[in-house]
């Protein structure tokens, strides 16, 4: 089996679209198969970011995303987006929201990863999570083995969604230069991706009801005055 062309007309995220033929050919590439309500799918990621960082630098190796939505909510791009953003994910990604690829590399659950040669054949077929070393040591080894014939220059037109989501937040910012005192107070305070909440009753040395929430992607832990609504210091 070969691996067939990306179809067109389909959304990615941190890159332009990717062609097989133009991009990918002679490289080795990871594709991992995903989708972001599930929690197995979010087990390999730090696996992935490991990867990336050890191999970081070589422009042979490719790590992509293939989101292939599990349930019709899954599939808008917006959301993929968000998915991308809240788990910091700086590889290319694509919208798999018609299965195309999924069924064309003959997938049947999630998370997979496939990795291909620099002839675009598969030579690694995995299934679930756990796999770190076991990839670690195939990348190397496959890197070896192939090396004369990698295509060891970067072949991809990178376009991170962090920064395209910097950008749009200096362009509201520049928006908001005559913005009340209330009005930055409550910007400053912007959650993204909340994850999980607590409440705390008043007690013996706390004097308050407080709501602690996770924020995700600030990578903080937020503490808030439930009488007030504002933030703890």
């Amino acid at each position: 089996m070969k691996a067939s062309e990306f179809p067109q007309h389909h959304v990615w995220f941190n890159s332009a679209p990717l062609s097989m033929q133009r991009d990918l050919r002679g490289k080795l590439v990871l594709i991992d198969f995903w989708t972001y309500c599930c929690i197995n799918c979010l087990h390999v990621l730090p696996d992935l970011e490991f990867l990336e960082q050890k191999f970081a630098g070589e422009n042979a190796i490719v790590f992509m995303g293939c989101h292939s939505a599990k349930f019709v909510n899954e599939k808008g791009a917006e959301k993929v987006r968000d998915a991308i953003l809240k788990y910091e994910i700086k590889h290319p990604v694509i919208n798999d929201d018609k299965m195309l690829v999924w069924r064309s590399f003959e997938r049947h659950s999630w998370p997979g990863l496939v990795v291909l040669s620099p002839n675009n054949v598969p030579i690694l077929i995995l299934s679930g999570e756990g796999h770190r070393q076991v990839l670690d040591l195939f990348l190397s080894v496959a890197y070896d083995f192939y090396y004369e014939r990698l295509d060891h220059a970067c072949t991809i037109n990178w376009q991170p969604e962090e920064r395209k989501a910097n950008e749009i937040k200096v362009q509201r910012e520049r928006k908001m230069i005559s913005e009340s005192r209330e009005e930055r107070a409550a910007r400053e305070q912007y959650l993204r991706y909340p994850g999980k909440l607590i409440c705390v009753e008043k007690q013996a040395g706390l004097a308050r009801n407080l709501i602690i929430v996770s924020d995700t992607a600030n990578n903080r832990v937020v503490i808030i005055n439930e009488e007030t609504m504002e933030f703890e210091e």
